[in-house]
């Protein structure tokens, strides 16, 4: 029986930005304001890919129960999208390895990484078609970049 030498592909996904700290200090604190109130008055926040996350407790009386209610109002919507651009890419991926016939395997999804089993002949393919497809997954008006990294296992990848 011929063994196949299988090496970890590791891709990561983040946005590619030239702002400063600031320049993002400035911005969250903005429209953290602006986030709070919209949720205070529909009762939910949205993704990018309008994807909702209901919030109950927005317009409670107890400042503690409001207050992780307003958190999550400003975070939902950062972290969502992050969770549809991911989960989407990861269709796609798995679409395309099967279209195309290969033996590489998506293993593991950690946030904005995702790790995959694959044979030797397969790496540069592989990569190239995670790197498409995480970067073209939606178009925003940042460009999505995605690196990967190729090791004997998941440590080595990084």
């Amino acid at each position: 029986m011929k063994t196949l030498k299988i090496l970890s592909l590791l891709c990561v996904i983040f946005l590619a930005s030239s702002c400063k700290q600031n320049d993002w200090l400035d911005w969250k604190t903005q429209n953290e304001l602006w986030l709070i109130e919209n949720a205070k008055r529909d009762g939910y926040v949205e993704t990018l890919l309008h994807r909702r996350r209901y919030l109950p407790d927005i317009n409670s009386r107890n400042a503690n129960v409001r207050g992780y209610a307003e958190r999550n109002a400003v975070n939902a919507p950062i972290q969502g999208t992050a969770a549809d651009i991911i989960k989407i890419a990861m269709v796609k991926i798995a679409d395309r390895l099967k279209r195309e016939g290969l033996k590489a395997e998506m293993l593991l999804q950690v946030h904005d990484e995702l790790n995959f089993n694959v044979p030797v002949n397969e790496v540069d393919v592989v990569r190239k078609i995670v790197v498409d497809e995480m970067q073209n997954v939606v178009q925003l008006t940042v460009p999505l970049i995605a690196d990967c990294g190729v090791g004997k296992n998941w440590l080595e990848a990084h």
